[in-house]
C-alpha cells in the first residue's frame, strides 16, 4: 500500500470487511510516536480486534539511524550526538542530496494533534577538512511551543561523497526525550546507531513485527530496523528470509530485498498455520508463529531477529518445559523464562557475577563455573545453548535456593567439570538473583532481579 494514513486505514477496514485473517503490511514510517501509541498503531489494534493477525515489516532503518537521549550535559546549547559527547552528527551522501529527519518523544497524549513542548532545532553544515571550516547548508527550526509536531526535517540538494555535519541545538529542553534521527537518502552515518530503529506501526503492541534475514548469508541485514520502542518493548518479535528470488524482480538481480520481502514470508508462513489450523483466530496464529521460530543471535530473544527465524521444521514440536526450583515457581515453559529475562526489571542494590575461564572451547573441552552476589538472595543459573534450550545447573533438588552474598561459588564443585557437547555456535552462562522469590508461571509485571551472563563460542 502507498497512500497516505486515511488511505491505509480505509484499506486496513476493507480488507477486514472481506473477512480476511492475516493482513501482510510491507510499509511505515517514523512521522510519530515510536511507542504504539501513533494513529496507524491504533489502527492495528482495532484490526487485531476483529482476530485478525496483521504482520509489518520493521523497517529499512538500521543503518540509517540514531537514536539517544536528547541531553546538553556541558551546557552549551548543542545535544551531544557523538559517543564521545560531540555535538553533531557527519553525513555523507552516496547520491546528489541529504534527506534527513530528527524525531523526538514529545507527541502529547493525541499524537492526532502533537502538542511538543520541547523544542529542538536542526542546522546542516557543508565540512571543508581541508581549511576544517564548515558552512551553513541548511537548516529546520520549527516552534515546539505546546503544539506541533516534535519533529524537524531538511532536504537538500548537495554533491555527492562530501561530508556534512547535523547540529540540533536545545532551544528549549527540560527532560531527556528519546530522540531519533534518520536519513531518508543514501548517506553514511557517523555515528549510526541501528537500536530503537523500528518503524511505525510495527512500533504496535498488536503488529507482528518482521526483521530481515539474508537467504543466502543466514545473516541479519544491516538495514533490517531494530527495536526496542521508546516504551522499552521487544520489537521485531520474528524474522523471516529477504533476498529471495523473485521474477518481479527479473531486472534487478532477481532477488527481492529487504524487510518488505520478510514480511510477506512470514503472512505466507502464516497462512500455512492457519490451513494446518483452520480455527485458530489471530492471536493463536501469533502464538503458533512464535512457538515455530529457530533462535537466533548471540541471545534471544534480541532487538534484531525478535524470538527468532521462521522455521517450518518447528512446526509441531512439544513445547519446552523448565523444572525450575520452587522458588522460582516449578515446572515453566521456556518461553516464560524468554520473556522474564526480557521484560524484568533491574535491581541497582544487588549485583551478581558469574565467568567461564574462556571465550571459546572445543567440543570435549572441560569447563568450569564461578559465580557470586553482592548479598544474600535467592538465586539461578542456567546454560544455554545456541539453538536457544535452556539447562538449569543449579540450584537442583535438595540444593539451598539462596547465595549467600560475598561467598565465592564454583560449578562443579571439587575436581568435575562440564563438558563442552554440540551444537557449536555462542552459548551463554545465566544467572540470575532476586531479593524475593518468584513465581515466573504467574509472573505478569516487571521484577526487579540482577541478571549476569557469560558467554563463550563453541567449536568444532
Amino acid at each position: 500500500i502507498d497512500g497516505a494514513e486515511d488511505q491505509i486505514i480505509q484499506a486496513a477496514f476493507w480488507l477486514a470487511e472481506q473477512g480476511v485473517d492475516i493482513l501482510s503490511f510491507s510499509g511505515g514510517g517514523h512521522a510519530g510516536p515510536h511507542n504504539g501509541r501513533a494513529l496507524l498503531d491504533r489502527l492495528v489494534a482495532a484490526i487485531a480486534a476483529k482476530g485478525i493477525l496483521w504482520v509489518n515489516a520493521a523497517g529499512n532503518e538500521g543503518a540509517s539511524h540514531w537514536g539517544g537521549q536528547a541531553v546538553d550535559r556541558n551546557r552549551d546549547g548543542w545535544i551531544e550526538i557523538g559517543p564521545g559527547g560531540e555535538n553533531f552528527m557527519v553525513i555523507q551522501p552516496k547520491a546528489g542530496g541529504i534527506s534527513v529527519m530528527a524525531t523526538w518523544d514529545d507527541w502529547g497524549s493525541n499524537p492526532t494533534m502533537p502538542a511538543s513542548t520541547q523544542d529542538i532545532d536542526a542546522f546542516l553544515f557543508q565540512y571543508n577538512p581541508r581549511t576544517r571550516s564548515a558552512r551553513l547548508a541548511g537548516k529546520s527550526v520549527n516552534p515546539q511551543r505546546g503544539r506541533g509536531k516534535p519533529l524537524e526535517f531538511i532536504g537538500t540538494r548537495v554533491p555527492p561523497n562530501m561530508p556534512y555535519l547535523l547540529a540540533l541545538r536545545a532551544v528549549r529542553v527540560t527532560r531527556p526525550v528519546m530522540l531519533h534521527v534518520y536519513s531518508n537518502a543514501p548517506a553514511v552515518l557517523t555515528p549510526k546507531e541501528p537500536k530503537g530503529s523500528i518503524g511505525i506501526p510495527a512500533t504496535g503492541e498488536a503488529a507482528l513485527a518482521v526483521g530481515a534475514v539474508d537467504v543466502r548469508t543466514q545473516l541479519l541485514e544491516a538495514f533490517s530496523s531494530q527495536g526496542p520502542t521508546d516504551d522499552g518493548r521487544l520489537k521485531p518479535e520474528v524474522s523471516g528470509p529477504d533476498n529471495t528470488r523473485s521474477e518481479a524482480y527479473a531486472g534487478r538481480g532477481g532477488r527481492f530485498p529487504g524487510t518488505s520481502a520478510a514480511c510477506p514470508h512470514v503472512s505466507g508462513f502464516a497462512a500455512l498455520l492457519k490451513q494446518m489450523q483452520p480455527e485458530a483466530r489471530g492471536p493463536q496464529l501469533r502464538q503458533a508463529i512464535l512457538k515455530s521460530v529457530r533462535a537466533m543471535g548471540p541471545a534471544s530473544p534480541n532487538y534484531g531477529h525478535g524470538y527468532g527465524y521462521i522455521d517450518a521444521s518447528r512446526l509441531g514440536a512439544p513445547e519446552i518445559t523448565l523444572e525450575l526450583p520452587e522458588a522460582w515457581g516449578g515446572p515453566v515453559p521456556a518461553r516464560t523464562l524468554d520473556a522474564f529475562l526480557q521484560r524484568s526489571g533491574r535491581d541497582r542494590g544487588l549485583e551478581v557475577k558469574v565467568a567461564v575461564g574462556r571465550s571459546e572451547y572445543s567440543l570435549g573441552d572441560g569447563l568450569k563455573i564461578g559465580y557470586t552476589a553482592s548479598e544474600d538472595c535467592y538465586y539461578l543459573l542456567l546454560s544455554r545453548d545456541s539453538r536457544g534450550r535452556y539447562t538449569v545447573l543449579s540450584p537442583l533438588a535438595g540444593d539451598s535456593p539462596r547465595m549467600i552474598g560475598g561467598e565465592r561459588y564454583l560449578l562443579p564443585e571439587g575436581g568435575g567439570v562440564f563438558r563442552i557437547t554440540e551444537p557449536t555456535g555462542v552459548d551463554e552462562v545465566i544467572l540470575i538473583g532476586s531479593r524475593e522469590a518468584i513465581d515466573l508461571d504467574q509472573w505478569r509485571y516487571q521484577a526487579n532481579v540482577a541478571v549476569a551472563r557469560a558467554r563463550y563460542r563453541v567449536v568444532r
